[in-house]
């Protein structure tokens, strides 16, 4: 059973951006406590800016992928005869890695944005 979860690409990826969000929380937490923010709209404050920095990370990291796009000459069918099953694994994904930064981004900021509205209502 829990082969089938290790196994799911989307279950990985919410993993991957909560374990990333408890990552982040934990530095502004810190922060927060050398700085003494003394209200829960500081920490609000901060996780929405963490969230909108992270989100736009996410999106630049496609972007900037899609520059390079027409740099390499393009690839049919015929170019993975030449290559093994593990090597066309590892071609596609990191072939699909900057969409999968853009999710991982959107995602993680999303979730760290969350916890500033969560923290601004609780400060209400």
């Amino acid at each position: 059973m829990l082969k089938k979860w290790i196994k799911n690409p989307i279950i990985n990826l919410l993993a991957e951006a909560f374990l990333l969000t408890v990552g982040i929380g934990l530095i502004i937490f810190i922060f927060g406590r050398l700085g003494r923010w003394g209200s829960p709209v500081a920490y609000s404050n901060a996780f929405f800016l963490a969230g909108l920095l992270v989100f736009v990370a996410g999106v630049i990291s496609r972007l900037s992928a899609g520059q390079g796009m027409f740099n390499f000459p393009s690839l049919t069918a015929e170019s993975y005869k030449q290559m093994d099953s593990s090597e066309r694994i590892r071609f596609i994904i990191n072939a699909n890695s900057p969409l999968r930064l853009v999710i991982l981004g959107t995602l993680t900021g999303l979730f760290l944005i969350l916890i500033a509205l969560i923290l601004a209502w609780l400060a209400a």
